[in-house]
């Protein structure tokens, strides 16, 4: 007996390319063509035969959806006529089915911890699976309710991440229409600016990440503020900037800005961001472990405008998010204070001309001029 191909892949749900068995017998009109082990969502057509001078020769068919998780499956052909069988085996090769995931607009921007206990936080999303299927001519729905969505916290300041698995809630709708709601939960949330993360992964579907920020607060006043100056990632051009921020039980004052510019040696304005809200400031202290220097921190998120050189003109886009890390060395004028932005425009694209490398503790910029300083107030 002969399969066609001895290799076939799918994504989970998603109908395989059709094999094609043939199998021979000298002295038999009957035969039966089985897998082994049987393989869920595919299956073994009946017969096609044909009588010819040798004896008879049968054709079969197997097809059917990869309803299997993640993984690679050895599988037995076996073509009996009752008394004597013959077998062959081909690979299926299951991929995670694409899915969707999108952030629900009504998360939290920052999250106040309560008096003397840190934070509980609540990220919810949205889990599709994508469409249009592809390829197109084998695509089928799987069943989205075993996807499995991760979410992780990642501080902006000193801390540790948090991942966790969330919980999954059916919404009406079936095929491609069916989506599950994600509810993400963290206990103990530690006072910080967060990166948060979701994807969708386990051994059925996959997604690419989405990524928000969330600030958790101390409803203690503070405030940070600052301006200065300081190289830019390239060593060639330079950056200014000042700002104040302040906060207290209900976030962040009308009044706070963020103002940041950059320019080229020749003095040539590259782009600039000013600051259209502040969502959320965080605040602590740390202790270097190379020098056992206490030093304060500040991470704070918001909207702004940004403007950036073009070829032939400036563009600007508006409801910009950015991101800034702050460390204050109460050492004003030492060039030990340092500074961390990252840039992304409204559809979550990094600017890359406004933005430094992550992780921010590690890639945060010496100051080379001017003073910032953060700090509780009384």
């Amino acid at each position: 007996m002969v399969i066609d191909t001895t290799t076939v892949s799918a994504q989970y749900s998603d109908h395989i390319p059709p094999l094609t068995i043939t199998s021979h017998s000298a002295d038999s009109t009957n035969l039966e063509a089985t897998m082994s082990p049987p393989r869920d969502g595919l299956a073994v057509s009946p017969p096609s035969c044909e009588a010819d001078e040798a004896g008879t020769a049968c054709t079969w068919t197997l097809e059917g959806q990869a309803l299997l998780p993640v993984g690679s499956y050895t599988t037995d052909v076996i073509v009996s006529d009752g008394t004597v069988d013959s077998s062959a085996s081909f690979e299926l090769e299951v991929h995670p089915e694409d899915a969707r995931i999108k952030l629900d607009r009504s998360n939290p921007s920052r999250v106040s911890t309560a008096a003397e206990t840190d934070a509980n936080v609540s990220v919810r999303a949205r889990v599709r699976e994508v469409v249009p299927d592809a390829p197109v001519e084998f695509g089928a729905p799987g069943e989205i309710d075993r996807a499995a969505v991760e979410a992780t916290l990642s501080p902006v300041g000193p801390g540790s991440p948090a991942t966790t698995l969330c919980e999954l809630h059916g919404e009406a709708g079936s095929g491609y229409d069916a989506a599950q709601t994600a509810v993400c939960r963290f206990e103990g949330v530690e006072p910080n600016a967060y990166v948060v993360k979701l994807l969708v992964t386990g051994d059925y579907y996959r997604s690419e990440p989405v990524r928000d920020v969330l600030v958790v607060f101390d409803p203690e006043q503070a405030r940070t503020s600052g301006r200065g100056w300081f190289s830019w990632t390239d060593s060639e051009s330079t950056a200014q900037f000042h700002y104040s921020v302040t906060s207290d039980a209900n976030g962040p004052g009308a009044d706070d800005r963020f103002s940041i510019s950059w320019e080229s040696a020749e003095g040539s304005v590259l782009g600039a961001l000013n600051s259209n809200e502040i969502y959320g400031l965080a605040h602590g202290e740390e202790v270097d472990a190379d020098t056992e220097e206490t030093y304060r921190w500040a991470a704070f998120s918001g909207s702004a405008t940004y403007e950036q050189a073009a070829a032939e003109r400036r563009r600007e886009t508006r409801d910009a998010k950015f991101l800034v890390y702050l460390e204050d060395h109460a050492s004003p004028g030492d060039g030990s204070d340092r500074i961390w932005i990252e840039v992304r425009t409204a559809a979550g694209q990094l600017v890359n001309l406004l933005s430094i490398d992550e992780p921010a503790i590690a890639a945060a910029l010496f100051l080379e001029g001017g003073d910032l300083a953060v700090g509780a107030t009384p």
